[in-house]
């Protein structure tokens, strides 16, 4: 059997316990446990012997979805800028007919 590696991190991309993934993830245990227990998209686990385990690699992918999605304020407010600007000219435009 191999020796076990003295670093308490799996940097390969290995197996974790609970508690490692609660530390890594800045989750309690028990929101760890409510996210395996979802009917929807549950978090992905492994339950060897009455442990539960996680492979790092499958949990980033999951957590990939939640990634939140950034908004462009400066765009909008130039989009809506020009779009006034417009509405502006074309009444100007009219009332001089």
């Amino acid at each position: 059997m191999k020796a076990k590696e003295n670093t308490p991190h799996c940097l390969d991309g290995g197996y974790i316990d609970i508690k490692e993934l609660s530390a890594r993830m800045s989750l309690s245990v028990r929101t760890l446990r409510i996210l395996i227990k979802q009917p929807n998209n549950p978090l992905p686990a492994y339950k060897v012997v009455g442990k539960l385990i996680f492979h790092w690699a499958e949990v980033t992918k999951w957590v990939e979805q939640f990634r939140v999605k950034t908004i462009d304020t400066k765009a909008i407010v130039q989009s809506i800028t020009a779009k006034l600007k417009e509405s502006n000219n074309a009444k100007k435009t009219k009332s001089k007919s």
